[in-house]
């Protein structure tokens, strides 16, 4: 199961939202180890212990630092790690010159203004709310373009 468990693992390395595990006290060590070492070290994480109960417990750091703290001390009870989603890099959001040159060709290819920034929202990681400014500053300039060929 270890090789299937690394895999799932390894999946959930790349999801943006938190990673919620439910692991036994006695293997908290070991998962803790193949976390870090497929997160990374410096990737943040909450231990929390015993969870809405009189006894509840919550730790925070880094996977680095929970694996050193909980290799001398196994915890009691039931265990929930919760491990932060990977960050967007910067080079993922596209610029709004970008933007704006995914929303002329769609619709240049027909589609309505609508769909165009719908489309450029769903395949960006950028708010619909921002594609839409942008669609209409575009389409504000290019009618006072036609304008002034007139």
């Amino acid at each position: 199961h270890a090789g299937s468990r690394r895999e799932r693992l390894e999946i959930s390395s790349n999801e943006s939202a938190t990673q919620i595990f439910f692991v036994p006290p006695h293997k908290l060590c070991q998962f803790l180890e193949e976390a870090s070492s497929i997160f990374g070290e410096s990737r943040c994480c909450v231990i929390a212990r015993e969870m809405t109960k009189i006894h509840e417990e919550f730790w925070r750091g880094s996977l680095g630092e929970a694996s050193q703290v909980f290799s001398t001390q196994q915890p009691r009870g039931e265990i929930t790690l919760l491990i932060e989603g990977k960050a967007n890099s910067v080079a993922e959001i596209p610029s709004d010159s970008q933007i704006e040159h995914h929303l002329k060709v769609l619709i240049s290819n027909g589609h309505s203004l609508s769909t165009a920034v719908r489309l450029v929202a769903e395949g960006t990681s950028v708010k619909k709310k921002q594609v839409y400014a942008l669609a209409l500053k575009l389409s504000e300039k290019s009618i006072g373009d036609d304008e002034q060929k007139k």
